[in-house]
C-alpha cells in the first residue's frame, strides 16, 4: 500500500514538472517575453503586440536551418511592413558564434539566444528548425518542424495578416 502511494506521489510530481515546462500548443497564448538580442539591444514583448510573429528555433550547426534562413529573410523583407515579425531563437551555446554567423549572412530580423526564461516558457525543443506562427492576438496558430518553404510560409501567414 505504501509503495503504491509513493508511486502515485512520484508520478504526480513528474507530471507537474513536465506540465510546468510544457511547450505552448496550437490555439493557446504564446509566451512572448522581453528578449535580449544577440549583439545588444532588446526586443520588448509589447513591440510584438498586434503583429503576426514567426518564432524560429534554429542553430548555426543545423543544415536545414542554413537552407531556410535565406528564405525567411526574403519573406521578412516582403512582409515586415504589413505587420509581420520574426524572432529567431538560437540553440547554440555561445552568443558570439551566433552574432558572427548572423553578421556574415547579413540577416536583419531579430536574433536571440534560447536561454533562461525563454527556455522555460517555450519548453523542450527537440529538432531544428522548429517554427511557431503566432497571430495578431498572440495565439499560436501553426507549429512546424523542419524547413518551411517560402510558398508554405506565405500560405500560413497571409490569412493572418
Amino acid at each position: 500500500m505504501i509503495r503504491n502511494i509513493r508511486f502515485i506521489l512520484f508520478a504526480l510530481c513528474v507530471s507537474l514538472a513536465v506540465a510546468s515546462h510544457a511547450e505552448p500548443q496550437i490555439s493557446e497564448p504564446a509566451p512572448l517575453l522581453d528578449t535580449e538580442l544577440v549583439g545588444g539591444g532588446a526586443l520588448k514583448a509589447k513591440e510584438l503586440e498586434g503583429k503576426v510573429v514567426l518564432v524560429v528555433f534554429w542553430a548555426t550547426w543545423c543544415p536545414a536551418c542554413a537552407r531556410e534562413l535565406p528564405e525567411l529573410q526574403r519573406f521578412y523583407n516582403a512582409y515586415r511592413e504589413k505587420g509581420f515579425e520574426i524572432l529567431a531563437l538560437s540553440l547554440d551555446k555561445k552568443a558570439a558564434d551566433v552574432a558572427d554567423y548572423w553578421s556574415k549572412k547579413g540577416y536583419t530580423f531579430p536574433v536571440a539566444m534560447r536561454a533562461g526564461s525563454i527556455r522555460e516558457a517555450w519548453g523542450t525543443i527537440r529538432f531544428t528548425p522548429q517554427l511557431v506562427l503566432i497571430d495578431r492576438k498572440g495565439i499560436v496558430r501553426v507549429k512546424y518542424v523542419g524547413a518551411m518553404k517560402y510558398e508554405q510560409l506565405e500560405a500560413e501567414v497571409m490569412p493572418l495578416l
